[in-house]
């Protein structure tokens, strides 16, 4: 049997992301192991496929501004992860510029992860055709196991067990 003693929990600082979360402190907390919680800045979503130097618009600044902003809402959850996660269990914050899903899957193949846990947006349709999935280009190529969440079957299950 596996020990999931390295944990890839990956964010993109949505509510949508926080789903994976509880997985990912159950799975650190049962083996003894550590939360690497990775957020990868991917800079086009910011500057927009259109935008090009030649218009006279400079990026720069409002990349710093939302690089510093990501940095700080990465730093803020991982204290928070931190504070309520059981005992014995570490997040470490993890901050990572690129496109997602090759550096999480560098970032894994690096730290010799045992697990990726990570949220769905669920997307369908053109959506899914014109964004892709990161989670599932993960789970095609990943090194280690990957534990996938769909947000509202947390959802589902939460309230469920609310009703009980």
């Amino acid at each position: 049997m596996s020990q999931f003693k390295t944990i890839i929990l990956t964010t993109d600082l949505s509510e949508n992301s926080r789903a994976a979360v509880p997985f990912a402190l159950e799975l650190a907390s049962k083996y003894g192991g550590t939360v690497h919680l990775v957020h990868v800045f991917e800079d086009l979503m910011y500057t927009g496929v259109m935008v090009d130097g030649s218009m006279g618009y400079d990026p720069t600044p409002f990349l710093e501004q939302a690089e510093k902003e990501k940095q700080a809402q990465l730093t803020a959850l991982a204290a928070k992860l931190s504070a309520s996660a059981p005992a014995g269990v570490r997040v470490l914050p993890v901050y990572i510029k690129g496109n997602a899903n090759a550096e999480v899957l560098k970032y894994a193949a690096a730290q010799h992860a045992d697990c990726i846990v990570m949220a769905t947006h669920g997307r369908t349709g053109f959506s899914h055709l014109l964004f892709g999935s990161v989670a599932e280009k993960i789970v095609r190529t990943s090194p280690c196991p990957v534990l996938t969440i769909k947000p509202d079957h947390v959802a589902e299950a939460h309230k469920a067990a609310q009703a009980k």
